[in-house]
């Protein structure tokens, strides 16, 4: 991941609420933006990036949806303010079962259907998920 420092400006509203927060112009999946607010992350899906928000202390990890959500979040943890990629890990989940009996046991060498879940690398809490079942 390439980060470019930009200047910091007082009267900037996407820094009001948080004044130690440092300014950087982000790369992320051939797009350049500012990173996301404490408690957020980007999304990409074809060709768009979207703002999901981040379960806070108490809450349960959020569903990013069946299609979209399968790749990496860049992620600014609201638990211990990490900012950057989130790590993913892919489980065997019903989908994957499923396709195997479908194609006799064709996919079962492949990670169709996997279910993709998203966790934080510094406090290694759970994110966010992405499930087809």
């Amino acid at each position: 991941m390439r980060f470019k420092r930009i200047v910091y400006r007082n009267d900037d509203s996407y820094n009001s609420n948080d004044w130690h927060y440092n300014h950087f112009n982000i790369l992320f999946n051939d797009t350049i933006t500012l990173p996301p607010m404490k408690g957020t992350g980007l999304l990409y899906y074809k060709g768009e990036i979207e703002e999901v928000i981040l379960p806070k202390w108490n809450e349960p990890a959020i569903f990013l949806g069946a299609v979209k959500g399968h790749l990496p979040l860049y992620i600014n943890c609201f638990h211990c303010d990490y900012v950057g990629v989130c790590n993913i890990e892919r489980k065997k989940g019903v989908t994957h079962y499923l396709l195997g009996l479908a194609t006799f046991g064709v996919s079962m060498c492949t990670t169709l259907g996997t279910d993709t879940h998203h966790y934080c690398p510094c406090c290694l809490r759970k994110v966010g998920y992405a499930k087809l079942f």
